[in-house]
């Protein structure tokens, strides 16, 4: 069960690990009035929206398994009492995982109000809570996870996106390192704590992690990408070269899978902007996203490229009116999490 939750949750800790926002993370904001996992968890089951009745996933896709509304359908199907707590916390880590938060919120809520020690409906809901840029909550989430399991090795992984979020670089450090010690093929850790000495321009400890990540995926986009940049600071333009030519054609196949996977127009440019944004390829990413906006045909598809190109501007896109992109948002989706405080 870990290790299927390693890879499934991957792309998202991944994102999380791409370089911060330049605005900086106030570590009280997201706390509230919350001081433990039970108050968080009780502010969200109140506070979480209902479900449209008329939700529609075929615009999100994920190519392991297909339509969202399909999945959606079948699992709830096949649950014959009415109310099963693994079903639940199923959806809540689908959602989760293809950014459909309040979706996620709301089976994640059910999953955990059935179950309060299913530890990766915790779990899930703290890459939740990080998807959302709300570190100090996800780390509230992974005291919870710690008590109930202190050797999980996604929850030390979790914790140190979260410090990293932070600024807290050596903690972040501290728990990455935790994490590889409790499953040393984990390759979201090494990332992270390649990331950590990118920051601290300890270009050689960088190489090392991004190398070990990719004896996991040698050919992923995110890990070649960032060991070209890491080798051109070590002035080996020569082998630098030669990742780039690795981390082009990764891109290029990535690209097409994500292109040719039944997505509607609008979907598959957001889709392709989400990858590039993992990336760190912001100016990419906003291309995308403008025209998956462009191409969208319902107000669903236009709140997710408006929402992602808030993202972007989150990230440093400087051509971008973030005043504007929240405004039309908000006329869309007025409850939307990227406009909760």
């Amino acid at each position: 069960m870990i290790q299927r939750f390693l890879f499934t949750s991957a792309l998202a800790l991944i994102a999380a690990c791409t370089p911060a926002p330049t605005t900086p993370v106030d570590p009280e904001e997201n706390i509230a009035t919350a001081q433990n996992a039970d108050q968080l968890l009780a502010r969200f089951q109140a506070t979480v929206p209902p479900l449209s009745p008329d939700w529609k996933g075929v615009s999100k896709w994920t190519p392991r398994r297909g339509s969202l509304e399909q999945i959606e359908a079948t699992l709830l199907a096949q649950d014959r009492r009415g109310g099963s707590q693994s079903v639940w916390a199923q959806l809540g880590q689908i959602y989760t995982e293809v950014e459909e938060y309040d979706r996620a919120l709301w089976y994640l809520c059910k999953a955990l109000k059935a179950d309060p020690t299913d530890i990766e409906s915790w779990l899930r809901l703290g890459q939740h809570r990080l998807g959302l840029s709300k570190p100090a909550e996800a780390l509230i989430l992974m005291d919870r996870v710690a008590e109930l399991n202190p050797d999980h090795p996604v929850g030390w992984v979790c914790r140190g996106v979260a410090y990293s979020e932070l600024d807290e670089l050596e903690l972040a450090e501290e728990a990455f390192q935790e994490a590889v010690l409790l499953s040393p093929r984990i390759f979201t850790a090494q990332l992270g704590l390649a990331r950590v000495y990118e920051t601290w321009e300890q270009w050689e400890l960088a190489r090392e992690h991004l190398e070990r990540a990719m004896r996991v995926d040698e050919d992923h986009p995110t890990a070649l990408f960032r060991l070209g940049r890491v080798l051109r600071e070590l002035d080996l333009e020569e082998e630098a070269a030669e990742v780039q030519v690795r981390y082009e054609r990764a891109a290029v196949l990535e690209d097409k899978r994500l292109r040719t996977s039944g997505l509607s127009s609008s979907a598959k440019y957001g889709v392709v902007a989400d990858s590039y944004l993992a990336d760190g390829r912001v100016p990419e990413a906003v291309r995308e996203f403008q025209l998956a906006r462009d191409s969208a045909r319902d107000d669903k598809d236009r709140v997710d490229a408006l929402a992602g190109l808030l993202r972007c501007s989150h990230a440093g896109a400087q051509q971008l009116d973030t005043t504007s992109l929240i405004a039309d948002l908000r006329a869309l989706a007025p409850k939307h999490e990227l406009l909760t405080p």
